[in-house]
C-alpha cells in the first residue's frame, strides 16, 4: 500500500492499493509526479492525485533500487540490481532514453548537477561520476 499523511494532524490523506513490493520511490522536484520502483522490475508514474500516467517494463525480474529526478524534472534516472542506469525523458511520458552501463554492482543511489546535465551515482562497491 502506498499512503501519503498530514504531519501535522497525523492523518492519511490518500492511499492506494500496490501490485507489488516495492523498492525505491521519488516525488519530482515540482510535486507533480511520484514514481514507484518494484522488486519485480516494473516502475510506475503517478500523478499527485495516484493516478497512473505510465507503466515501464523494460527492466523485467530486475528490481529497481533507487530512482531520481534531475533538478529540471525533465529526466528520471532508474538504477537497478543490473548494475545499469536507465533515463526515461518526463515531458515525452516518461519514455527511455538512454541505457549506461559499466558498474560492477547494483546501483546505490545517484544524484544529478544543478543544471541537469551530470549524473553522479555510488553502486555497492565504487563511486563514478
Amino acid at each position: 500500500m502506498l499512503a501519503v499523511w498530514d504531519l501535522k494532524t497525523r492523518r492519511q490523506l490518500k492511499h492506494c492499493k500496490l501490485e507489488s513490493g516495492g523498492d525505491a520511490i521519488s516525488f519530482s522536484n515540482s510535486g507533480k509526479y511520484l514514481v514507484l520502483g518494484f522488486m519485480n522490475g516494473t516502475m510506475f508514474a503517478l500523478d499527485d492525485n495516484f493516478k497512473a500516467l505510465s507503466k515501464m517494463r523494460d527492466r523485467a525480474g530486475v528490481s529497481i533500487q533507487c530512482l531520481k529526478f534531475s533538478p529540471d524534472d525533465s529526466i528520471l534516472a532508474a538504477g537497478g540490481h543490473d548494475q545499469m542506469i536507465m533515463t526515461y525523458s518526463v515531458e515525452r511520458n516518461f519514455k527511455p532514453m538512454k541505457k549506461l552501463r559499466g558498474l560492477d554492482t547494483t546501483v546505490w543511489q545517484m544524484d544529478f548537477s544543478l543544471d541537469s546535465q551530470t549524473l553522479i551515482c555510488d553502486s555497492m562497491t565504487y563511486f563514478y561520476a
